[in-house]
């Protein structure tokens, strides 16, 4: 705002420790606005009761009266003159402030300057202990002092300068704490170069436990056919007992070769210790490679595993044979049973496609006896609005006879009127006794018209021969008054009726401009909120003009048109009762859309509905609850399950309804 300087407390540079003083001195002073001039704090103060922004005091520089403080001496080692400590870009407005506030040590001291005579000063210590000049002495430790002074003016200055400072202190922590991200940085990558060093290394042993698992894995090998061997042993033996002993050889010969393999696992396992020794110091620094080691040692001690129980699978190697033979009978079972299986599945396929063909057929032949019928039904419309339009034109033709008969009615009335006007003039100005007397001097062969002019030159001349009227010149003065006084009045009617008329064309075209605006807003809503209620499919508003032809789009009536996916283009009279719910929400929702409405009271629109077409329903609603507030009526649980709060009605005695609410965001 022009003029304006500031508020006391952002003029004064008030020293750290003083705030306390000057507080206290000064108290709601420090929310005084300052200002340059006086129109200045007029302009203010009539911004802020136009615009009802509340209340301020406002000061101007060039009405403070010059102030300074009272010298006295031997008050300079006791005194400090508070002007002189607080400084500010105004110093007129420091003296004015502070020139007559002097700083003490204590109340002793301020007490003692007080008493003394000739000067008139306010004292206030540094704790805020104030002895004005009147004598009042104002202390005392305030409840929530502390967030009070973080709350006043010059605690936030002070706070702001504190921050200022922790600020500047952190950013040197933050250099402190980059530098040190940086070595992290460098000793990341020396660990990383280190790595590499230890996965060469780890490689190495893997290739070593990669050739001992192969020879584990050739001794597999050994043990599964030999284990083949016993197998046709045992199928043999009771025709060959002397083979018997020759395999008794064989094992004990193979169990001398897995013990030279245990011994080699051994010593695959001490190579592998003291790799886990040496991988172990870098543990804490490198994660992976424990991971890796640890995987190592799982493998070998799976092998160990694998190892020891071969000895005892070699005994139920026969068992397992005869269950091998049971499972590969029962397995044939079953593959014959599969195969009968399959044949029937076949028939059962082919017996579904032709069902499929035959519901295909139907399908076909249904949707031409639909289009059949739509096209007769919409013969039938044309046939029918032929007819309307006929008997709009024939009730046209009877109101103009009906008029015209009201016209002669009245014509005929205004003729019997006049007639008896004529005979009451003739009877007064040419003693005619009823028309009988008109009738018998009638003679159609008479010059009516120089009856008639020879009338009015008479009649002019009894008129000019008439008594004078002396008031004729103020009768014409009134007149010709009246006649301007009408004049300016249908002047004024012509040119309220041209403003009107103009003001009539601007509101109608402002509300066709909206009209068409909103329509094709509402329209492009439907369209999208349609495809998501019907998943696919797209739907329409078109404007039907009306039968007279008129081109205003407030005189249009709306047709809706639909095509759910998978059907043709049709009216909405024409579709499903779910349909028509689902189209009547999609248009319910596009209007709130365009235009929310605070509340809305939806009753059992969901009634029609399956349980797909309810939960998109439910969605589309959900995003409407941001703007709009829902009461729906509803029996469907999917839809009370949506809800954020359920009242219901129950009875729990005979004729005593009682209302429960239940917040299901709370449960």
């Amino acid at each position: 705002m022009a003029g304006v300087v500031g508020t006391v407390a952002d003029l004064l540079e008030v020293p750290t420790g003083l705030e306390p003083a000057v507080e206290a001195v000064l108290g709601d002073r420090l929310q005084w606005v300052i200002v340059e001039r006086f129109e200045h704090a007029r302009g203010a103060l009539a911004y802020l009761e136009r615009e009802r922004a509340g209340a301020a005091t406002l000061v101007s520089l060039e009405t403070l009266a010059p102030d300074s403080h009272a010298e006295s001496a031997g008050d300079e080692g006791e005194i400090i003159w508070a002007d002189r400590l607080v400084g500010g870009p105004r110093p007129e407005l420091v003296r004015h402030l502070l020139g007559r506030v002097g700083v003490v040590a204590h109340l002793d001291v301020a007490e003692r300057l007080w008493r003394r005579p000739g000067i008139v000063a306010t004292y206030v210590t540094r704790a805020g202990e104030v002895l004005s000049s009147s004598g009042a002495l104002t202390g005392g430790r305030r409840q929530n002092e502390g967030q009070a002074n973080d709350h006043s003016l010059l605690g936030r200055k002070r706070a702001l300068r504190q921050l200022s400072e922790e600020l500047g202190d952190l950013a040197l922590q933050a250099e402190e704490q980059l530098g040190r991200l940086r070595a992290l940085d460098r000793e990341v990558e020396s660990l990383r170069g280190r790595q590499e060093i230890l996965q060469v290394s780890v490689h190495a042993q893997e290739t070593a436990r990669l050739t001992g698992e192969k020879d584990i894995e050739a001794a597999h090998r050994e043990t599964e056919r030999v284990l083949r061997h016993l197998e046709t042993l045992q199928t043999e033996g009771r025709q060959l007992e002397g083979e018997a002993s020759t395999a008794r050889r064989e094992l004990e010969a193979l169990e001398e070769r897995m013990a030279l393999v245990t011994t080699r696992e051994s010593d695959i396992e001490q190579e592998m210790t003291s790799l886990r020794s040496g991988l172990e110091v870098d543990q804490v620094e490198e994660g992976s490679i424990v991971a890796q080691a640890t995987a190592c040692r799982v493998d070998l001690a799976t092998v160990l595993e694998r190892v020891e129980a071969l000895g005892r699978e070699i005994d139920s190697l026969s068992e397992i044979g005869v269950e091998c033979g049971v499972r590969l009978e029962e397995a044939s079972n079953r593959r014959s049973q599969l195969l009968e299986r399959r044949e029937e599945l076949a028939r059962e396929q082919a017996r579904t496609d032709e069902r499929a063909r035959e519901v295909g057929a139907e399908r076909d032949r249904k949707e031409r006896e639909v289009a059949v019928l739509a096209e007769e039904h919409a013969r039938r419309l044309d046939d029918r609005q032929a007819t309307e339009s006929a008997m709009r034109e024939a009730h046209r033709d009877l109101d103009g006879l009906i008029s015209r008969i009201h016209e002669l009615d009245l014509k005929e009335t205004e003729g019997r009127v006049r007639r008896e006007e004529l005979l009451q003039e003739a009877g007064r100005r040419h003693a005619v006794d009823g028309a009988e007397m008109l009738l018998a001097a009638h003679d159609s062969a008479r010059d009516f018209e120089g009856v008639k002019t020879r009338y009015e030159e008479l009649g002019a001349k009894l008129e000019g021969m008439g008594p004078v009227n002396l008031v004729a010149d103020d009768e014409y003065r009134e007149l010709q008054e009246r006649l301007e006084f009408l004049r300016s009045q249908h002047d004024d009617l012509v040119q309220s009726m041209k403003d009107l008329d103009r003001a009539l064309r601007g509101m109608t075209r402002t509300a066709q401009e909206r009209f068409q605006e909103a329509f094709e807003e509402i329209n492009r809503h439907f369209a999208k909120i349609f495809q998501r209620l019907f998943e696919g499919g797209r739907a329409e508003l078109r404007m039907v003009p009306p039968e007279e032809g008129e081109d205003d789009p407030l005189e249009l009536g709306v047709e809706l048109m639909a095509q759910p996916r998978g059907k043709r283009l049709q009216a909405v009279t024409l579709m499903s009762g779910g349909e028509r719910a689902l189209t009547g929400l999609a248009l319910l929702f596009a209007i709130f859309y365009y235009r929310p409405s605070p509340f809305c009271v939806l009753d059992e629109v969901d009634a029609p509905l399956d349980d797909a077409n309810i939960h998109r329903f439910i969605r589309v609603l959900r995003e409407l609850c941001s703007q709009t507030q829902f009461v729906v009526i509803t029996h469907n649980r999917k839809t009370m399950e949506a809800a954020d709060v359920l009242y219901g009605v129950t009875m729990q005695e005979p004729g005593l309804s009682r209302l429960v609410s239940v917040k299901l965001t709370d449960a």
